[in-house]
């Protein structure tokens, strides 16, 4: 039989697994939809490198992820309760 520690890690380890892909996923298509933005806007922006474009839209990201992480351990729940 199996005990419920070894049962209990499992799916410990199988829910943050899961809420971790899911908001680097989200993360990563925040940070490209932002950077595309920017981007745009800089475009009229003499003398500006694209590493400038990049760290402002990295620094924008954690307001978004403030609003990101509820539904990441939401969708990840249901990914590991299906799973």
């Amino acid at each position: 039989m199996i005990s419920t520690g070894i049962l209990s890690r499992y799916f410990v380890r199988r829910f943050i697994g899961t809420v971790a892909a899911v908001f680097l996923g989200i993360f990563v298509l925040v940070v490209l939809i932002d950077y595309i933005e920017n981007m745009r806007r800089a475009a009229n922006v003499p003398n500006i490198s694209s590493w400038t474009v990049l760290r402002i839209s990295l620094y924008r990201v954690p307001q978004a992820t403030e609003k990101i992480l509820p539904f990441a351990v939401l969708v990840g729940a249901m990914g590991c309760f299906l799973s």
